[in-house]
């Protein structure tokens, strides 16, 4: 069909048998769906309102895989989100009901995602961690946070809310993205509380912002001073191709409350001491710079729960541990530099990260590792 170059074929959107179809394979589980010939007949109503298109299909059957009364899937069938005006396709309504549908810790997770740029490829490992320090992950008895957010995120991509992006040659997945009419759902549920800057322009409404990401690229990356006013930030990412970031200490300074401060792949070369200032911070991300040492300061860090300072190839000295008892992941591959690890490492029995250890010849010096857990 795509043969000619001078003909263009245009896709249509799925029969209304199809789009049931689709529906009902992720509502029901193999043959379930006969257990429940009432709920079957609203679903053929709900697949009808999905318009053909395959993404709302699935996202709406992803959300109602767990419901089985009638009253909830008449909800999603009468609900006044179907008449929104503007909607041909009934895409937006039909990804808003599935995001009213979510519980409401997986709702603030996905706001979040607000703040990476369209087409932005993350990594799921990255935003658990992320989720983690915002404090958007729920406690379950003993189970790691770490793998709770992996569900949460096992459970976005069931509903087509993240998808697949790249697979190495074995399978294994090592990028995720979002849709673009999930990106613009994103944006439009987080409200005022998340930004996007590029190009220096300023924020509106710095009072309401809680998060925002700054993207750059191949220059100097400048932080907005109108930012410094939003009392209540807690995330700032720092999104580009290696910019040179000015000076951040009027930023640290300001946002003492902040507890994600992601600089990866920024020309940094050190950090002013007042990031000990950030008692908050729980993920500090300075991979792929050019630093070449911690203040001394950063020990008091004492909320930390990431540290990533891979490819970090300047690196020659790291803080030293001992107040940093929360810490869970400290990723040093990749310091070429460095040769030594503070003994205070002892003290950090919840770490589940340390790609290596310097093991040196003095009587004792694996024995600092005897308490972890890793």
């Amino acid at each position: 069909m795509m043969d000619s170059p001078t003909s263009a074929y245009y896709l249509k959107g799925l029969m209304e048998d199809d789009c049931w179809a689709l529906f009902m394979q992720r509502a029901f589980g193999r043959g379930e769906e006969e257990k429940y010939p009432n709920l079957c007949l609203i679903g053929k109503k709900i697949a009808k309102k999905c318009g053909g298109v395959p993404l709302a299909a699935k996202s709406l059957g992803s959300v109602m895989r767990f419901k089985r009364e009638e009253r909830q899937w008449l909800f999603m069938q009468n609900s006044e989100l179907w008449e929104v005006e503007g909607c041909k396709q009934r895409i937006l309504p039909a990804l808003m009901l599935s995001y009213l549908h979510l519980p409401s810790h997986l709702r603030q997770c996905f706001a979040f995602c607000s703040i990476f740029p369209k087409n932005y490829e993350f990594k799921k490992h990255k935003l658990v961690l992320l989720w983690m320090a915002e404090g958007l992950i729920l406690e379950e008895g003993s189970k790691r946070p770490e793998d709770i957010g992996d569900e949460y995120f096992s459970d976005f991509l069931w509903m087509s809310f993240f998808q697949e992006v790249e697979l190495r040659d074995g399978g294994s997945t090592v990028g995720y993205k979002m849709n673009d009419v999930i990106h613009d759902l994103a944006r439009y549920v987080s409200g005022n509380e998340s930004v996007m800057l590029e190009q220096g322009l300023p924020p509106s409404n710095p009072p309401q912002i809680r998060r925002s990401s700054i993207i750059y690229k191949y220059r100097e990356v400048t932080i907005p001073e109108a930012l410094f006013e939003a009392e209540h930030l807690r995330t700032v990412l720092l999104i580009g191709e290696y910019g040179l970031l000015k000076d951040s200490s009027k930023m640290l300074l300001s946002c003492i409350y902040l507890r994600v401060l992601d600089l990866n792949n920024c020309d940094v070369h050190f950090l002013p001491s007042s990031i000990g200032g950030l008692i908050c911070l729980r993920y500090l991300d300075l991979s792929y710079t050019p630093i070449s040492k911690l203040p001394a300061t950063t020990r008091n860090l004492c909320s930390l729960q990431t540290l990533n300072l891979s490819g970090c190839h300047n690196l020659r000295v790291l803080p030293d541990f001992e107040v940093m008892t929360g810490l869970r992941h400290l990723n040093i591959a990749g310091c070429d530099s460095l040769w030594y690890i503070p003994p205070g490492i002892k003290m950090l029995l919840q770490l589940q990260t340390l790609p290596l250890y310097f093991v040196h010849k003095r009587v004792g010096d694996l024995g600092v590792l005897e308490n972890l857990n890793l």
